[in-house]
């Protein structure tokens, strides 16, 4: 049996064209995206900040810190406006920031208020199941990345066919 599927085809390099024109707008259609984004990311922000200080004369200062929080995550998530793993990374370091308070902020003190140890935002990552998500992640990544999925697939189709009967 010969391996093929382990060779990869070195494919002919492509005439290149030299058009500066879509170059042009796409760069300008970059630009527009990344200030639409930024004006996105600030209205956000803004409109959570509002809505806490609307709702301190209602609740707690860590309540209406987690509301606002909540709000900003929710409407980062809808828009898209960073990716969606750094909308969890933010909501984790803004927990951490107005809640844990590790820098022992006057401003983020809450009175007769403790501060929630950084730790408690930080152990539900560290568990081992989430861990093992995170390495299989990576490596199915680094195997599309690399072209692995490729290789395996084109394998199973030489060995099976191209019958449903036989996988």
């Amino acid at each position: 049996m010969k391996w093929y599927f382990l060779t990869r085809e070195i494919s002919k390099p492509k005439k290149q064209i030299d058009n500066l024109k879509p170059l042009n707008k796409v760069k300008h259609r970059a630009n527009t995206t990344i200030i639409r984004r930024l004006i996105n990311f600030i209205v956000i922000i803004l409109v959570s900040v509002f809505v806490s200080w609307w709702a301190s004369s209602s609740l707690e200062t860590p309540a209406a810190y987690m509301l606002a929080i909540l709000i900003a995550a929710a409407l980062l998530w809808v828009t898209e406006t960073i990716p969606l793993f750094a909308t969890s990374l933010l909501i984790i370091g803004a927990q951490i920031i107005f809640l844990g308070n590790p820098g022992n902020w006057e401003i983020l003190r809450s009175a007769g208020r403790e501060t929630f140890p950084y730790r408690d935002f930080l152990d539900p990552l560290s568990d081992p199941i989430i861990i093992l998500f995170l390495g299989g992640f990576i490596l199915a990544k680094v195997g599309v990345i690399v072209g692995v999925d490729r290789y395996i697939s084109s394998a199973v189709l030489k060995i099976f066919g191209h019958s449903a009967k036989k996988l």
